[in-house]
C-alpha cells in the first residue's frame, strides 16, 4: 500500500517494485479501488493526514484492513461520510477474496 506512494495504482509497476505476485498486487488494486482509494492513475492517503503533522494512524491501518481484504470502505450519503464495515458483515462483499 506505501508503495503505491511512489509507483501508482500500476499492477507491473508495484509487483515489479515490491517484488510481490502481481496476482497478489492485483487483488489489493481491486479492493483499493472498490474502496474509492486508488483510480485508475492515482492512490489517495489525504485522509491520513489529519492537520499539519497529525497523522492520523486509525484513518492508515483501516486502509491497511481494505488492502488485506478484511475490511470495505462505503460512503454513507446519509451521514456524509465513509463508512469501515468489517468485509465478512458489509453487504455485496466478497470476503473470501482476503490476501492471506
Amino acid at each position: 500500500m506505501l508503495s503505491a506512494l511512489s509507483c501508482g495504482p500500476d499492477v507491473v509497476r508495484l509487483a515489479g517494485f515490491t517484488g510481490l505476485p502481481q496476482d497478489f498486487v492485483a487483488a489489493i488494486r481491486v479492493r483499493m479501488v472498490q474502496a474509492e482509494l486508488w483510480t485508475e492513475l492515482d492512490v489517495f492517503s489525504d485522509h491520513w493526514n489529519v492537520a499539519e503533522g497529525v497523522f492520523n494512524t486509525t484513518a492508515f491501518w483501516l486502509d491497511v484492513l481494505i488492502a488485506e481484504g478484511l475490511a470495505v470502505r462505503r460512503w454513507d450519503e446519509g451521514v456524509g461520510h465513509y463508512l469501515y464495515i468489517a468485509a465478512a458483515h458489509a453487504p455485496n462483499s466478497n470476503a473470501a477474496a482476503k490476501v492471506n
